[in-house]
């Protein structure tokens, strides 16, 4: 949920940061394992063999990967993986859809080239709100 009214995730991890209650490493486990834990789903919030991944790569220079988290933006979104699959991609990375057999539909995220599987485009499409920052491309699947 978007607790704070903020635009997304990676906000709302900045916004818990802020308060100081939590530092980087615990937020990260707040969001995965800890999770994952509480709603008991076993395979999730953890990658491991045979376990579908959901997973986001995000672009950055940081050095400790929870502080990298917290500077993230959405902008920074290198690829989203829902169970296995990339659902969101930046423009470099069709190869990685074309592999798993995920038809695209080309998108601009914040600006950036972007790939959108095609079933989570439809489902934007059919939204009855739209996503600021998000431009679905116009006509047939890519």
């Amino acid at each position: 949920s978007r607790l704070s009214g903020s635009r997304d995730l990676l906000d709302e991890l900045k916004c818990a940061a802020a308060t100081g209650q939590a530092g980087p490493a615990e937020l990260f486990r707040m969001v995965t394992t800890d999770a994952a834990a509480l709603l008991r789903l076993p395979d999730a919030g953890r990658l491991a063999p045979r376990v579908p991944a959901d997973l986001t790569v995000l672009r950055s220079s940081a050095a400790d990967p929870f502080e990298a988290l917290l500077a993230a933006a959405r902008r920074d979104l290198a690829l989203v993986m829902i169970g296995g699959r990339p659902a969101v991609g930046e423009a470099g990375l069709r190869p990685v859809f074309e592999a798993a057999g995920v038809r695209v539909r080309a998108a601009r995220v914040d600006g950036r080239e972007s790939w959108l599987a095609e079933t989570l485009a439809r489902q934007l499409r059919r939204a009855a709100c739209s996503e600021p920052g998000l431009e679905l491309a116009e006509g047939q699947p890519a």
